[in-house]
């Protein structure tokens, strides 16, 4: 019908624009905030009619209109909760509405926590616990096996991705607004307009709230304490206190009305404190070890029984230590010292017989704010300032100098971001408008080592500068062959990434018949990043047990006993050096949403992708050229390529389809394909060409094994020339390289499936969706043992830590969902995903497997209810039972997802025969059939004692290689470790104080049933603890408090 008068009119602020149908029936209004609407279609001689809907986040909403002959006015109410099938649009997503979002338990009140709601996600709940690959980290989901730093955040339609080198951000998304900013959310796992770009993983489009007509406002306080919480699964084993857990957030926000109709205003802010402890568990020297006495007698009398030593000899004359013990004449000063430094045993045994509840502090203020104008009716603007502050504080193993930190996202981090967006909206014509969005964001993220300035690093490791912007602790030491103890902090302490973007993006969107076109482009300039990242400014040590050995035996003697001779097996140590990395990217888009029929929408679009590789504001860049006997290529002014040192890829288009039919009003039959390209690649310092000599100088110091003498004596320490630019010797330093032609990854995806309108206002969703990722950057040393032998393929340099893009992934799943909007105090999410997701690993050569993110099973169900008792409500509406059982709500997420992949390797010194620099893994080889046990002291078989004892008569799965040839066969990612089986739930109240003015009460509990969530065990075969677990992936239960008052 041409020329019906259509209004539509956002209920919160009462801003409306009025659009006239086109000869084929057809309206479209762009560039609608989200939020709730009231859309009212008339012609005359026909009955008006009005419907109210709600507008998603990246929704081409779609309401139709069959007008009747008028004879009267008919209103026709379709409520706010009535489920919305995508019928224009063949791309699959999940909406998070407002209310999933604010009755839901939230662990840390993160509104992405929520995405692991939705099928085709694998993602880790919020934790601090250590064995989480993601500890501390918030937002990060891999999606349809596509890596976790390859999600595309947008915040309010601009760019809000961080960009530093190494996520130090500890998420991936630049700007993190309050749980109580967001208005929805929606995570698009395939998207088949090319509207959208830049990553190949989910687009998770958000959308912050804005002041409306009326005053609205909130205050709240959420609290923790120990008191109501369990003790973890280790504190309680070692009959150690509940560690401590005080947590609050508070805050509060305001929205209101600057000019009624035309200027609104809201504000929010949110503080978070949190003390807590976390249980650590290591190895440290017994005391005998530290006298130089390796008796199994002097062993027993410092608290371990069964511990027997290898005959240790003296290198200076090849002959046995005299019972075994290494006279203290003998020590070397700095190597007693560092042994020393350890705390004392206070568990039994000499492994894992140390253990500490480590302080955590991790506080946060955010800050958010947004304005919006409606000018005319043609116009709508809007401004938002996202901002944060972070201090996180996390203890190592120790504490103190001697720290004990095994990972660089420990210590003592400073966190802060800046998010600007401007948007504006403007209709030329009933039939043309343009969206127009500036984004500004900024990140700085700094981390030190917890006992940063306390001592001057060569008080402990000779020969290493006293610089006071990294000096503090000891230089991360490993006994290698002695349970892996390990000492100081870590080697990439201190570090800093300081990301900066502008982005400019513009869209014009132009409905023509049966066509909506969208033409657009996006300019993401400058970028720049300021960043430190580099390994052993503190020098680093490593002890093998090699030299107190009678010969180059790998665990043949003690490296303990190699520490108190001062026999070094590998020394490391950097300058320090800040990269200026500069970048920038281009994109354009042509989309075309063509209604074939009334039934049949098809999706056509075309994108194109330009990023620069990163290159030096200086040109200061190496690569190295692997022909011949290897050299090194240095960056020039010039071009992008003599910048850069790598091809630049300019030919990325990438094309969209989508195919949706509606065989009726309750059914929708979708596919499509799509190609999409990863613009910026994230792989730590590994492929950084900037971090490369003569600026960057990363000594490596090796043993020279067939003359039997060590990397240096440990009290002769570094020599004064190391980091001497002048006197640069490759054969010890650490090259960053990659293949100069490389593609940009890419990955296409594809899906086929249906939605249909339940009963109950239910939709069932079911896809099969597919993705075959390209070109992916797999990282090997160039520069590892050629098999069978000790030669280099090239002698003249060290480790070539060389990133090539031959890698591949293939995700294969099912994936079914069923959601309920919140409707008459109900709401459901239900989502399982069946899958497989295989992958290119580098451990000795390159080889296809499981995926290491790769989960078969997941299920994850959610509720959301209002109990039927009180005022308005079927039961109990009046009287005492009213006023007792009243305004109750409950909620709960449940999620079972099956245990990740990992391999089992030899450990020890077998992975340096392979890969003297550590960039290659030594595999056992295959003898039998491998069993999962499945307890924490023995998760698989090996003929341990505790394994033995919990599976008598089981065979051994796998035996060592010889050290002549380490590198087995016994594949990669081939057992998997615990599952994870979990709810969270809530109880809530509301009060009517007075009209609208609300005070909430709120119990949610976390990990209800107390599940232990195991992390993934010691996998290495030589390893004392091998198949046992010492750590978590999550928390124990916990439980929160809170009030929120609200008017």
């Amino acid at each position: 019908m041409a020329g019906a008068e259509v209004t539509e009119t956002n209920i919160d602020t009462q801003v409306s624009r009025t659009k006239a149908t086109d000869r084929s029936g057809y309206y479209t209004f762009v560039g609608l905030p989200v939020g709730h609407y009231r859309v009212s279609a008339n012609q005359s001689g026909f009955q008006q009619q009005e419907v109210s809907l709600l507008l998603d986040p990246s929704e081409d909403g779609r309401q139709d209109f069959r007008l009747k002959v008028s004879g009267g006015t008919t209103q026709l109410d379709v409520t706010v909760e009535e489920p919305q099938l995508s019928r224009d649009d063949a791309s699959i997503g999940t909406v998070i509405d407002n209310q999933t979002i604010v009755g839901t338990p939230l662990y840390q009140r993160n509104w992405d926590d929520l995405i692991r709601l939705m099928p085709g996600v694998q993602m880790q709940r919020f934790t601090q616990q250590s064995g989480s690959s993601v500890s501390g980290s918030t937002g990060l989901f891999v999606i349809h096996g596509i890596g976790d730093e390859q999600n595309d955040y947008i915040l309010d339609g601009i760019d809000n991705n961080t960009f530093s080198e190494n996520l130090q951000e500890l998420s991936a998304s630049a700007a993190r607004p309050s749980v109580d900013v967001i208005s929805e959310f929606k995570l698009i796992s395939n998207a088949y307009t090319a509207v959208y770009g830049r990553s190949p993983g989910g687009q998770v489009d958000v959308s912050t709230k804005g002041g409306t007509n009326q005053y609205h406002g909130l205050l709240f306080e959420y609290l923790r304490n120990k008191i109501f919480d369990s003790n973890d699964y280790f504190s309680h084993q070692e009959n150690i206190a509940k560690p401590e857990l005080d947590q609050n957030q508070f805050g509060g926000s305001l929205g209101a009305p600057i000019i009624k109709d035309k200027l609104f205003g809201f504000f929010n802010y949110e503080g978070t404190r949190i003390a807590q402890g976390v249980n650590r568990i290591s190895t440290v020297p017994l005391a005998n070890e530290r006298a130089g006495v390796f008796t199994s007698a002097a062993a027993a009398a410092a608290g371990a029984p069964n511990v027997t030593y290898a005959t240790l000899y003296n290198p200076s004359t090849g002959k046995p230590f005299l019972n075994n013990t290494i006279p203290s004449a003998a020590f070397d000063p700095f190597g007693a010292k560092i042994l020393n430094a350890f705390p004392l045993p206070n568990l039994p045994g000499d492994f894992n017989n140390y253990a500490r509840t480590a302080p955590i502090i991790d506080n946060t203020d955010s800050y958010d704010a947004r304005v919006d104008w409606n000018p005319s009716s043609k116009d709508l603007v809007f401004v938002r300032y996202t901002g944060s502050n972070r201090i996180r504080d996390v203890g190592g193993d120790f504490g103190g100098i001697a720290d004990g930190s095994s990972t660089s996202s420990w210590g003592n981090s400073t966190l802060k971001s800046w998010s600007i967006a401007l948007g504006w909206t403007r209709t030329l014509s009933p039939a043309l408008t343009n969206d127009f969005r500036f984004g500004f964001v900024r990140n700085f993220s700094q981390d030190r080592q917890q006992p940063f300035g306390l001592n001057s690093p060569d008080e402990y490791i000779p020969g290493v500068p006293n610089n006071p912007a990294t000096a503090g602790g000891i230089g991360i030491t490993e006994y290698v062959s002695d349970n892996n103890a390990t000492i100081g902090s870590p080697a990439y302490l201190p570090k800093q990434q300081v990301p900066q973007q502008f982005q400019y993006t513009d869209t014009v969107s132009w409905t023509k018949g049966k066509h909506f076109f969208r033409f657009g482009g996006d300019l993401r300039a400058p970028m720049r990043n300021i960043y430190q990242d580099e390994d052993y400014m503190n020098g680093g040590l490593a002890f093998a047990g090699i030299f107190s050995a009678e010969s180059a035996t790998p665990k043949n003697g003690s490296a303990y006993a190699d520490g108190l001779l001062g026999l070094v097996y590998e020394g490391g140590l950097s300058n320090v050096y800040f990269v200026d990395q500069r970048l920038w990217m281009i994109s354009g888009f042509a989309q075309d949403d063509w209604k074939v029929t009334p039934k049949l929408t098809v999706n056509l679009g075309l994108r194109y992708d330009f990023a620069t590789p990163p290159y030096s504001a200086k040109n200061q860049l190496a690569n190295f050229d692997p022909a011949g006997a290897g050299s090194l290529l240095f960056a020039s002014a010039g071009s992008l390529s003599q910048r850069s040192l790598v091809q630049v890829n300019n030919h990325d288009f990438a094309p969209r389809l989508g195919v949706a039919y509606s065989p009726d009003d309750k059914t929708v039959i979708r596919g499509g394909y799509g190609l999409y390209y990863l613009l910026f690649k994230r792989a730590g310092s590994e492929d950084q060409l900037a971090l490369n000599p003569p600026d960057l100088i990363e000594s490596t110091a090796y043993p020279n094994l067939t003359a039997f003498q060590p990397a240096f004596l440990l009290q002769q320490g570094f020599p004064a020339d190391t980091l001497s630019p002048a006197n640069l010797n490759y054969s010890q330093l650490h090259i960053h390289a990659m293949e100069q032609a490389s593609p940009t990854p890419y990955s296409q995806e594809w899906s086929f499936g249906f939605q249909r309108q339940l009963p109950g206002k239910v939709v069932l969703t079911t896809d099969y969706v597919g993705t075959k990722s390209s070109h992916l950057d797999v990282i090997q040393d160039l520069n590892q043992y050629i098999r069978g032998t000790t030669t280099l393929p090239y002698p003249n340099f060290g480790y070539l830590e060389y990133s090539r893009a031959n890698g591949v992934g293939n995700y294969n799943g099912l994936e079914v969902s069923a959601q309920r909007r919140y409707s008459s105090g109900l709401s459901l999410e239900v989502a399982y995903t069946w899958s497989k997701n295989t992958g290119t690993t580098y451990e000795q050569t390159f080889t296809n497997a499981l995926s290491g993110s790769d989960v078969p099973q997941r299920l994850v169900a959610s509720y959301l209810y209002e109990l039927p008792f009180g005022h308005g409500k079927p039961f109990l509406s009046r009287g005492v039972g009213s006023q007792l059982l009243g305004g109750w709500k409950t909620s709960g997420i449940y999620t079972y997802s099956a245990g990740l992949p990992f391999t089992v390797t030899s450990g020890g010194n077998l992975s340096d025969l392979v890969d003297t620099n550590g960039n290659a893994t030594s595999l056992p080889n295959l003898i039998g059939k491998p069993k999962i046990v499945g307890s924490p002291n023995c998760w698989f078989y090996t003929p341990t004692a505790a394994c033995q004892a919990l599976s008598p008569n089981t065979s051994p799965a796998w035996s060592l290689p010889s050290s002549s040839d380490p590198y087995g066969d016994g594949g990669t990612n081939t057992l998997r470790g615990p599952h994870t089986n979990v709810f969270d739930f809530s109880l809530t109240r509301d009060f009517t104080l007075y009209r609208e003015t609300k005070l909430q009460f709120r119990w949610e509990v976390f990990n209800l049933t107390n599940s232990v969530l195991f992390s993934q065990p010691d996998s290495a075969l030589t390893d004392s603890g091998v198949g046992t677990i010492t750590s978590l992936a999550g928390d124990p239960r916990f439980m929160q408090f809170a009030l929120r008052l609200s008017f």
